[in-house]
C-alpha cells in the first residue's frame, strides 16, 4: 500500500476536494480542502490512513508538498470566481516542523497572486504542543503575513485552554463529539458558550 502511495504521489493521482463552509444563515463563507486518493483497485482510501502511512515512512513532507500544490491550484481557480472566499487547509504536525514551511508557502501564494489573508491554516492540538522552534517560527511568520490560524478538533485530546492563549487562533473548530453533548450536558453547553 505504501508503494502504491508513492506511485500515486509521483503520478499525481491525489486530489483535493473543496467542501463549502457556510454561515449560520446559509451564506457561503469559505472552502475547506479535503485530501483524497482513489486507489485503482481499493477505491477511495481514507486520508487518515494515507497521511498516517506517509508519516510512519517519513514521507509526510513529500506528501505535504504535493497536497499544498494541489490546494493552491484549486485555491487559485476558485479565487478567480469567488474573490472574497476564505480557504482552509489542514497542516500535519510534521509539516510545521519544516524550517522553511512559512517561507515556501508564502512564496507560492505570492507567485500565484493569492492573498495570504484569505488563507486559514487548521492546526491540531498536537501540532501546537510540539515545543520546537520551527513550529513557533513558522506560525509567527505566517501570522505576520496575514494568514489566519484555526485550532481544529478542539475538545479532543488534551484540549488545554493554554492552547487558546498561546496560539490566539482566529477560529476554534470544536469537535463534533463535544457539540453533540450540549443537548444533554449543561456543562458542555456552558463551556462552548
Amino acid at each position: 500500500m505504501f508503494s502504491d502511495l508513492i506511485q500515486a504521489i509521483r503520478s499525481r493521482q491525489l486530489q483535493i476536494f473543496f467542501q463549502p463552509i457556510v454561515t449560520a444563515t446559509g451564506a457561503l463563507h469559505g472552502m475547506e480542502a479535503l485530501a483524497r486518493w482513489h486507489h485503482p483497485q481499493r477505491g477511495w482510501v481514507s486520508p487518515i490512513l494515507f497521511v498516517e502511512m506517509a508519516e510512519q515512512h517519513r514521507q509526510i513532507q513529500w506528501l505535504g508538498h504535493e497536497l499544498i500544490r494541489l490546494f493552491l491550484d484549486g485555491f487559485q481557480q476558485l479565487h478567480l470566481r469567488h474573490p472574497d472566499l476564505r480557504f482552509y487547509l489542514n497542516l500535519s504536525p510534521n509539516q510545521l516542523l519544516a524550517m522553511d514551511l512559512a517561507d515556501r508557502l508564502l512564496a507560492q501564494l505570492r507567485a500565484r497572486g493569492l492573498p495570504p489573508e484569505q488563507l486559514t491554516l487548521e492546526l491540531t492540538e498536537h501540532s501546537i504542543l510540539e515545543p520546537h522552534v520551527a513550529v513557533r517560527t513558522n506560525l509567527e511568520a505566517l501570522r505576520r503575513a496575514g494568514v489566519h490560524l484555526a485550532l481544529d478538533d478542539f475538545g479532543t485530546g488534551y484540549s488545554l485552554l493554554v492552547l487558546l492563549k498561546t496560539l490566539r487562533p482566529d477560529v476554534v473548530k470544536i469537535d463534533k463529539s463535544f457539540i453533540q453533548a450540549i443537548s444533554h450536558d449543561p456543562d458542555a453547553l456552558h463551556i462552548i458558550r
